[in-house]
């Protein structure tokens, strides 16, 4: 069951060393991307300490499902 809100802010925290694959549904609003607090990085599906193919097979995947009727979704890496 994906996490949704009617109206409002919904926020997903996506651990700091899963990939991460968000799908995101916006009836009316925006959807932002931050970088873990402290990074020197943008946000990005794979860590930035996961280089290499085998690392990201290896490493847990997070599949979310986050919907907005209208409002705000901010997804944000953890701090790692």
């Amino acid at each position: 069951m994906p996490n949704s809100v009617a109206a409002g802010v919904l926020g997903v925290v996506v651990p700091a060393h899963a990939v991460a694959s968000v799908n995101t549904h916006m009836g009316v609003g925006t959807v932002t991307l931050t970088a873990a607090p402290m990074s020197l990085h943008p946000f990005s599906d794979v860590p930035s300490n996961h280089l290499t193919a085998h690392e990201r097979a290896v490493t847990p995947h997070l599949v979310e499902a986050a919907r907005v009727g209208i409002g705000h979704i901010n997804v944000t890496r953890a701090a790692g």
